[in-house]
């Protein structure tokens, strides 16, 4: 497994990034898609009190010993391409050993999300169309709305409320 991580990037970037980045560097490590994934946190990159957010982006990529000689080829296809989204941009490289790594895959499921996967399925088993969800606009709080009309004289505490629902 070989995960890249972005340290001083917006997460919500980083998934636009990996998009790109996915396969590319995959190939680059000269492995199958599924042996890379990216992670994203919430963070930012400070250098005497100033954020470096987006300035300063360090990736840090955390694999197994066996992929050091592919270490230069992933280097220089990250700095080449993450020159759109940074200024300067660090890439290093923390191997692990094969022996430290320990993994269950269930394979009664996916392995990943992906766009097709990821769909909604309806009570038939088939996928639900985004586009031709009805959205719900009628009073979600009628029925609460009348309880307390009826008891006007008397307040219902919270508990009386949720009894009668």
């Amino acid at each position: 497994m070989i995960n890249v991580s972005f340290i001083g990037m917006d997460l919500y970037q980083v998934g636009e990034v990996s998009a790109k980045l996915h396969t590319k560097v995959a190939k680059a490590f000269g492995v199958n898609e599924e042996e890379v994934v990216f992670s994203a946190f919430d963070s930012f990159v400070y250098y005497k009190g100033h954020e470096q957010t987006s300035i300063n982006l360090y990736v840090r990529i955390d694999a197994e010993e066996k992929f050091a000689s592919k270490q230069k080829a992933v280097a220089e296809l990250l700095l080449e391409e993450l020159t759109q989204v940074a200024i300067h941009i660090t890439v290093y490289f923390n191997y692990i050993k094969e022996a430290n790594v320990y993994q269950k895959v269930n394979n009664e499921y996916p392995r990943f999300l992906t766009f097709e996967n990821a769909k909604p399925v309806n009570d038939e088993g088939e996928y639900e169309d985004d586009d031709n969800v009805e959205v719900y606009t009628g009073d979600i709080f009628s029925k609460v709305k009348k309880d307390l009309e009826e008891d006007e004289e008397r307040p219902l505490s919270f508990d009386e409320l949720a009894k009668r629902h």
